[in-house]
């Protein structure tokens, strides 16, 4: 019969290698989730860019665009090219194309990702081929008002900034940083 101390050094030894075991697992959902934050990230930041393009173009050909401003909608299909270029730089890849929707009434991006690596060797049969999956929801939000002064102009207070917009010889470069403009954020 074997000693008491090998029965306990060999429970030690495979609790130890369990435990890191998940270990693994946690690092790799870690990973994964740090991937798919980057890439709704960069799907909304993209479809910003787009939004404030429209914008401006709006205030350029004169048509209406407070509404725009002040509570943003997605038209069309936005590029959302970054999302998948991300993932791969996070050692992950989309899972389906990255989904517009609403959160809150606001424009939502959510990606879906997998792990491109499994989670590896581990002393618990069957998880080693697996994969980590996530995902991330991220949200443009608006971060102006605009009240009309005059006529055709206007003064945008975007998160304490105030600007002056005109519809009178517009030039889109007038307009702030997009990110004055809307705010980009991860949904819980």
């Amino acid at each position: 019969m074997l000693p008491l101390f090998i029965w306990v050094t060999g429970a030690v030894l495979f609790a130890a290698f369990a435990f890191f075991a998940f270990a693994q697992a946690a690092v790799a959902r870690n990973s994964g989730q740090s991937a798919a934050d980057a890439s709704a990230l960069a799907a909304a930041q993209q479809a910003r860019a787009d939004l404030v393009r429209v914008l401006g173009q709006r205030v350029a050909d004169g048509e209406d665009w407070r509404d725009l401003l002040e509570n943003p909608q997605i038209t069309g299909a936005p590029d959302l090219s970054d999302a998948a270029a991300l993932a791969g730089r996070n050692g992950a890849h989309l899972r389906g194309p990255v989904t517009v929707g609403s959160v809150r009434g606001l424009p939502a991006f959510t990606a879906k990702i997998e792990m491109n690596s499994s989670i590896g060797r581990t002393v618990i049969p069957g998880v080693g081929a697996e994969h980590a999956k996530s995902s991330a929801t991220a949200v443009i939000a608006p971060r102006c008002e605009a009240e009309q002064a005059e006529e055709d102009d206007f003064e945008v207070s975007c998160a304490g900034s105030l600007f002056q917009l005109s519809g009178r010889d517009f030039d889109p470069a007038e307009l702030p940083d997009d990110s004055k403009l809307f705010s980009v954020y991860l949904s819980d």
